[in-house]
């Protein structure tokens, strides 16, 4: 499992599929394991909705699997993911019956000195996508580069400039 005690702070973005301007998207939260797996415990601010609460837990079962129950604000969610190796992958929905219908995906791969979050929700019509980068410091991730402090090169190690030199 990839997620350990602790305290973790995300910074990233959220995306509707047919936007091309994205939204912030933050994550406090704090981690504990035990034995049967892992509770997370925190907040979520998302644009067009506010701070959300987060509860998630993920308990192992006797296939090697993990069921999740997770509460995000007023909604409650059931899922299974695989956490034993990396990547680790999940997916969560609402319970059948409720409306509007929602079920999202994610995996949780590690990058550099930190983790990242992607996945994407679907909600009656609507698709969206997210990205975070998690750490355990102190001070949330920067999603900018350019916040950098001057002392500090940014790593552009994945950005493609689009104009000739």
């Amino acid at each position: 499992m990839m997620l350990y005690s602790g305290e973790w702070f995300g910074k990233g973005t959220l995306l509707a599929i047919d936007s091309t301007r994205s939204q912030p998207l933050r994550l406090e939260a704090t981690v504990t394991t035990d034995d049967s797996g892992v509770i997370v415990q925190g907040r979520l601010d998302m644009p067009g909705f506010g701070e959300q609460r987060l509860t998630l837990r993920a308990a192992a079962d006797e296939t090697g699997r993990y069921q999740i129950d997770c509460q995000l604000g007023s909604g409650t969610f059931l899922g299974n993911a695989k956490l034993e190796s990396e990547p680790n992958m999940g997916m969560i929905w609402t319970e059948p019956g409720i409306e509007p219908a929602v079920t999202a995906s994610f995996v949780l791969f590690e990058i550099h000195d930190k983790l990242g979050c992607r996945g994407f929700l679907r909600s009656g019509s609507s698709t969206l996508t997210w990205e975070l980068a998690l750490t355990t410091d102190a001070e949330p991730v920067r999603a900018d580069d350019d916040e950098a402090p001057a002392s500090q090169e940014p790593d552009r190690s994945n950005v493609v400039p689009l104009r000739r030199r």
